[in-house]
């Protein structure tokens, strides 16, 4: 099996982000700030979940948030069917490609499609908050802020006058969405002829254990902050070998051979990672 593709939305700074992977090594290049760590965090929080890897204030993407107090706040409350037309919340999609030499004995869970030739699998992660819960945070959110004017007018009323600032949305979202928000596991339909996720075609997998189907660490690596010629960590040099390969195309042997490096250090390193992992 291989994972060809990632689909990620409204984490941190990925706002709608997908990525092709390559079947033996893929390597993700960008400026500081741009998404790289974002890519293997939101993988990590996903897939290895646990009461100290949960998601926090931070992992929601700016747009998403200032939509989503929108919606909260409009005087209109939504039906479900409108409500469910758009997506609220952080989402992870997975397109794993099997062929006939994998074992059946888990995959064979998450098949939506009985055609042979289609042999695609999506699992799908959401971070979400649901219909029941979008009535709930509206609810909330309005009993909070009448708390609030009541605390407000009464500090008002006294003497000497104290000042007082009436907390709103962000406030309340950053104590409280936690109690709102909720995490599951799904299994996507994957229509091969147009080649897209068909999100209302899915079945919910709880209860199937991730680790039986993918295993993922997160290993992280020494990160130059310095940028000192003395620093000669491999991020660094990586950095500057491909910079290279941008500014001059004569040298295409040498980061050919530099690829082909990576490449077997990679092999290398999986043989020790299965030893741990």
């Amino acid at each position: 099996m291989n994972i060809k593709k990632l689909f990620i939305k409204n984490f941190r700074i990925l706002s709608d982000f997908q990525i092709d992977l390559e079947d033996e090594i893929s390597l993700v290049i960008g400026k500081n700030n741009s998404g790289k760590t974002s890519i293997l965090t939101v993988l990590d929080k996903f897939l290895n979940q646990s009461d100290k890897n949960s998601f926090s204030i931070e992992d929601f993407n700016l747009s998403f948030k200032k939509q989503l107090q929108i919606l909260i706040e409009d005087p209109t409350e939504l039906s479900e069917e409108e409500y469910l037309k758009c997506y609220n919340g952080i989402s992870l999609r997975i397109l794993v490609l099997y062929n006939n030499t994998d074992s059946f004995i888990n995959i064979q869970k998450l098949m939506l499609d009985l055609d042979p030739e289609n042999n695609h699998i999506v699992l799908g992660f959401d971070y979400y908050l649901s219909y029941k819960n979008y009535l709930g945070i509206r609810k909330d959110l309005a009993q909070y802020r009448h708390r609030e004017n009541v605390k407000k007018v009464e500090a008002e009323a006294c003497e000497p006058p104290k000042k007082y600032n009436v907390k709103g949305f962000s406030e309340f979202f950053k104590l409280h969405y936690q109690k709102y928000f909720e995490t599951r596991k799904k299994s996507i339909f994957y229509d091969k002829t147009s080649q897209k996720i068909i999100e209302d075609n899915y079945i919910l997998i709880e209860d199937l254990k991730i680790s039986d189907f993918i295993s993922f660490k997160y290993i992280s690596a020494r990160r130059d902050v310095t940028n000192k010629e003395t620093d000669k960590t491999l991020s660094l040099q990586t950095s500057k070998i491909y910079e290279r390969k941008e500014n001059d195309e004569n040298e295409a042997k040498k980061i050919d051979d530099f690829y082909d490096t990576i490449i077997n250090t990679d092999e290398e390193l999986s043989k020790i990672y299965k030893v741990f992992f």
